[in-house]
């Protein structure tokens, strides 16, 4: 039977968990108008995907850098789950660590004005790809490439 420790411990993990599946299932939603946009999206519709994107990007980059998660984090590694080593939870640990932190360093505007910027950016390059133009696309191109960096 475990421990009270052991059970509160498994209750952060189960939360930190069933946030990790939330952001994951807002990345499957941006998936889908990401696909949309390349496969059945009218042309005029640009506009509206890139800030539906930027949307999306917005309201995952505020749950994946809310500091609930960090705190889970920070007592979760802490504990004996993050001991265990090789485990599949300690690694799930590890990595929600390295993902929090990362994200963590980006402003919810830069995230959405990646999002925006790419979508658009996507339809400006088929038009140019189709017309052999890569001029037209340029400036795309070095817009995003500068919000990259």
């Amino acid at each position: 039977m475990p421990t009270s420790k052991a059970a509160a411990e498994a209750a952060l993990y189960d939360e930190l968990i069933g946030r990790s599946r939330e952001l994951s299932l807002i990345g499957s939603c941006a998936a889908v108008l990401g696909w949309d946009e390349q496969t059945y999206m009218p042309a005029g519709a640009a506009a509206l995907r890139g800030e539906q994107s930027a949307v999306l990007a917005g309201l995952q980059h505020d749950r994946a850098v809310d500091p609930r998660l960090g705190e889970l984090l920070a007592t979760l590694e802490s504990g004996e789950i993050a001991a265990e080593g090789d485990s599949i939870r300690a690694a799930n640990i590890r990595q929600l660590r390295r993902d929090y932190d990362r994200r963590t360093k980006l402003p919810r505007s830069l995230v959405e004005a990646l999002a925006r910027t790419t979508s658009l950016a996507q339809q400006e390059w088929i038009a140019a790809r189709k017309n052999s133009d890569f001029e037209s696309f340029r400036p795309w191109l070095e817009q995003v490439l500068e919000l990259k960096r």
